[in-house]
């Protein structure tokens, strides 16, 4: 949001005050305003590596893998930091996954490979759940 821009730059809708303090989000989300001690906001990121392919895998990995590509079926052998974190914390509540990946195979079919747990265990490995982009999709 850019709430000292001029109008035509800064869109329709106010910011509020959160409980940190010079943050602020829009007016739609009040909950998530008193919450803002639970979360990190990254306001910028950069990788060294022109390729999408390879930045998927570090993001998703930590790991540099410059021959990732969607053309070939170059495998990964690195779990993803979710699978780190599933392993380590388990699920924040009783029935659900520890561990859901957004966008998964279901969206992008088999150009995603980096978001498996690998060596830790398919215990450790992204869930199942399907999420949609698009609204109009059927998930």
């Amino acid at each position: 949001m850019k709430p000292a821009a001029p109008s035509e730059y800064r869109g329709e809708f106010e910011t509020i005050a959160t409980a940190t303090s010079d943050y602020r989000v829009c007016e739609h989300l009040p909950r998530l305003a008193t919450q803002t001690g639970l979360f990190n906001v990254l306001r910028s990121v950069h990788h060294g590596t022109p390729s999408h392919e390879a930045a998927i895998h570090w993001v998703l990995t930590g790991y540099d893998y410059p021959g990732a590509n969607v053309t070939t079926k170059n495998r990964n052998n690195q779990p993803s930091i979710g699978s780190f974190v599933a392993k380590q914390r388990g699920p924040n509540r009783p029935g659900l996954p520890a561990y859901v990946c957004v966008p998964d195979k279901g969206q992008l079919g088999d150009r995603v490979r980096y978001a498996g747990a690998h060596f830790l265990g398919m215990a450790y490995d992204r869930s199942g759940l399907v999420f949609s982009c698009f609204p109009s999709e059927k998930t």
